[in-house]
């Protein structure tokens, strides 16, 4: 189904950062982990889903630590970018508009982590 496509391409992204040397593994595996628990928490928060208190906590253990030779700012940025991705995807589901959502905060985040 759909999100078992999501979560194969994460882990194809995953894995081919790993493979660049651009992170090391547990710091790839962590952007996994968040891109992964940012979409429950919103998936939980916008459609009433059962289990959101454990979905915020499970996203908050994929935060941390931040990874070694990134900056606190950068990283704070990613798991941003994360939330308000997982935010509109939840909204395309739901049949909102996507700037309804926060799409201009959601470009605004991809273009200041882009410089």
């Amino acid at each position: 189904d759909a999100a078992d496509a999501a979560y194969g391409r994460l882990e194809r992204a995953r894995l081919q950062l790993d493979r660049q040397g651009v992170l090391a593994e547990d710091p790839c595996q962590q952007l996994l982990d968040m891109a992964v628990s940012a979409a429950a928490v919103m998936l939980c928060s916008l459609f009433g889903m059962d289990g959101l208190e454990d979905r915020q906590n499970e996203l908050w253990d994929a935060y941390e630590p931040t990874p070694e030779g990134v900056s606190a700012t950068l990283w704070e940025r990613t798991r941003d970018l994360f939330t308000l991705r997982a935010r509109l995807a939840c909204a395309e589901l739901s049949g909102m508009h996507a700037t309804e959502v926060g799409q201009h905060a959601y470009d605004h985040h991809c273009q200041t982590l882009s410089v």
